[in-house]
């Protein structure tokens, strides 16, 4: 969609919802209005039309009471009136000369009872609305079809059937209230609108919160002269608000668009649930035509049962897609929690999380490393993209399945990459997980092309006179995400949070968190299981135990900050010292141990002897000064030359070094 149909629709919305009901003053002339004080029941305003609805002159109305015409004990009027709120009951209108069938709405507004009256023509038999109700307030008589569209069409025909409109449709409100047309039945040769698309301001939003008080509207003719409402007392009276009466008058606007639609009346009903407007029944007849309220009554009934039938069917397919998602979630859970890195379940579960989210691509940025599956863009642009979102979404989740609306820089790979899903795993850091879609060329086809010519005020503002189909292709924009598929993203975040929380209390357990080597705590269960390996492969196992020397002298002379650079610098040290399979612990203080499996006696002391003449270049420094040289005193025992427990092979290793510092440090010694 180009910016001027954005500006145009925007603008036609806006001129539309400046127009409020309640300056509608005037009423239908298919019936009478009668505003009743709601303490005493007198009438303070009627309908003009009296007289020729109700052979009624004004004079007479305002000499008698309501009961008098309705032939009601004065007693029981109020508790008729009081009782009936917004239902229609069949009364009798008593005038000099005869009785006339009537149909009596109520309702209140501030200090008024409004009734609204019209005439009953009888046409019905009481056995055909009683198979009419019962057949419209169980929809036994369509097809238990999941697809919406498919019961869509199937209830047009049948409400046609019901009411003879020569145009039924079911028309649905989409997220941004634009409207598309699921079903239809037409016949007289009426234009089809199946399919199209309609802007939002065809049915503003004042005419939407009107539809979620009053469900239906109906419009025997659209070429009608308003009927007035005359006050009994106009010095006293006050501007009644005729918003949610049935026979209120319609806007001009209105009129002029069912007219543009090739129609001379109309009837609608909203289809509400969750009190939400889903949608709208909408007729429109060629000629005008009368529909009896009980037929009335019968689509009202129905769109409620109808709404009912929508909801199960949207949360059948909710069920639907919940379990596609639920098992591939676990699969993808059960990857992370079972493999030792992220970045392992990551390559694992790549194709999985790509088909949970119906994706193209997936990026996760983890302590730094950049791991990236389909498509996706470049490392810069990624990293640039997740500056961006910490910025300005700090621990938030981003979806959008328009980025470049967002982050203009995105231009540069808008075509491979137009909707994100951007979860933080922690939200003090850069650890991102990305889900990428690609773009969605979407064709709409619209009734009408919808960007309105505009003047520039609600009461010279005119309804387009085409409907033919008018097209737009819209781009630069991916599938949305939905609900499901973001919380789907956040449990994967919340499983990778814990599996890391897990692996850092791990860590914290049994690693030393300053030189991050093995602290004691796991020590005699790794040697035990050594030991047994090395006897079980009649193979060696030896130990060297290092103490840094006059470590205490040099912290008391340059502080423990500095101490601790050295602890840490030495442990690095030890890490490239040995192979992947052996063992480096913190054993206290400024004491390390080595567990050096398949190593013999004499090669555990060239390999100490090494550490020992090598840790001499060792540079460490502090506050960007260099620190004096370190040296460090070894102890070496082995297994099988010590056929002894793991306790005492570390006895023995601790009383070799000690027989080193005896002897003057920077020295190995073998037990």
């Amino acid at each position: 969609m180009d910016n001027h149909m954005n500006h145009s629709l925007s603008d036609a919305t806006a001129i539309c919802d400046k127009i409020s009901l309640d300056i509608f003053s005037e009423i239908q002339p298919h019936g009478v209005m009668l505003i009743l004080d709601k303490y005493d029941l007198s009438i303070s305003y009627y309908s003009a039309n009296i007289d020729d609805l109700l052979h009624t002159s004004p004079r007479e109305l305002l000499s008698h009471s309501l009961a008098h015409f309705l032939k009601i004990p004065e007693d029981d009027i109020f508790a008729r009136i009081e009782q009936n709120q917004k239902k229609y009951k069949s009364a009798q209108w008593h005038t000099q000369n005869k009785i006339i069938k009537i149909w009596t709405y109520t309702h209140q507004i501030d200090d008024y009872f409004v009734v609204e009256i019209e005439l009953n023509q009888g046409n019905e038999s009481n056995d055909e609305m009683f198979e009419l109700i019962q057949k419209f307030s169980d929809m036994s008589f369509l097809s238990r079809s999941d697809d919406v569209e498919a019961l869509s069409h199937h209830i047009c025909k049948e409400i046609q059937n019901l009411t003879d409109y020569d145009r039924v449709i079911i028309y649905r409100f989409e997220k941004k209230n634009n409207g598309i047309v699921l079903g239809e039945a037409i016949k007289n040769k009426m234009e089809s609108f199946l399919g199209l698309r309609f802007p939002a301001s065809d049915v503003p939003n004042y005419v939407r919160q009107m539809y979620l008080q009053q469900a239906l509207r109906y419009i025997p003719t659209i070429q009608y002269n308003s009927v007035n409402l005359i006050p009994v007392k106009p010095l006293i009276q006050k501007k009644i608000d005729l918003s949610y009466s049935l026979l209120r008058s319609v806007a001009p606007v209105h009129l002029q668009y069912i007219h543009n639609m090739g129609g001379a009346a109309a009837l609608s009903v909203a289809i509400v649930y969750n009190e939400k407007l889903w949608g709208l029944i909408s007729c429109q007849h060629k000629i005008p035509k009368y529909l009896s309220p009980l037929h009335r009554i019968v689509l009202t009934i129905f769109s409620s049962t109808l709404a009912r039938r929508l909801a199960a069917l949207e949360y059948n397919q909710t069920l639907i897609k919940r379990g596609k998602i639920i098992p591939q979630k676990n699969i993808i859970a059960d990857y992370i929690i079972k493999h030792n890195s992220i970045e392992e379940s990551f390559k694992d579960s790549s194709a999985d999380l790509l088909k949970m989210l119906s994706a193209q691509g997936v990026a996760l940025l983890w302590q730094n490393n950049l791991m990236k599956i389909g498509k996706t863009p470049d490392d810069d642009q990624i990293n640039h993209l997740i500056n961006w979102l910490y910025t300005t979404y700090r621990g938030k989740t981003f979806a959008t399945h328009s980025l470049f609306k967002f982050f203009p820089e995105s231009n540069e790979y808008k075509k491979m990459v137009c909707g994100i899903l951007a979860v933080p795993i922690t939200p003090e850091d850069k650890n991102y997980f990305l889900i990428f879609r690609e773009e969605f060329i979407q064709t709409l086809i619209w009734a009408g092309n919808p960007c309105k010519v505009l003047t520039g005020d609600s009461a010279n503002y005119s309804p387009r006179h085409s409907f033919e189909k008018w097209v737009e292709t819209l781009r630069d924009q991916a599938l949305p995400w939905d609900t499901m598929e973001i919380k789907a993203a956040e449990y994967i975040r919340s499983v990778i949070a814990n599996r890391q929380l897990q692996h850092l209390l791990q860590e914290q357990a049994t690693h030393d968190t300053l030189t991050t080597l093995l602290n004691r705590r796991s020590l005699l269960s790794s040697l035990a299981v050594e030991l047994v390996r090395a006897e079980r492969n009649a193979s060696s196992l030896s130990i060297i135990l290092l103490d840094i020397d006059h470590f205490k002298v040099f912290n008391d002379k340059y502080g423990h900050p500095a101490g601790d650079e050295i602890l840490i610098g030495f442990a690095k040290f030890l890490k490239t010292h040995i192979r992947t399979y052996d063992y480096a612990y913190r054993f206290g203080g400024e004491e390390f141990l080595l567990i050096l499996p398949n190593l013999s006696q004499v090669d555990a002391l060239k390999k100490a002897e090494l550490i020992r003449q090598e840790v001499n270049n060792l540079k460490v420094f502090y506050q960007k000064k260099a620190l004096p040289r370190i040296y460090v005193s070894l102890g070496v025992a082995n297994y099988p030359t010590h056929r002894k427990d793991g306790k005492t092979l570390i006895a023995l290793a601790d009383e070799a070094l000690y027989q080193a510092k005896l002897l003057g440090r920077n020295q190995v010694v073998v037990a």
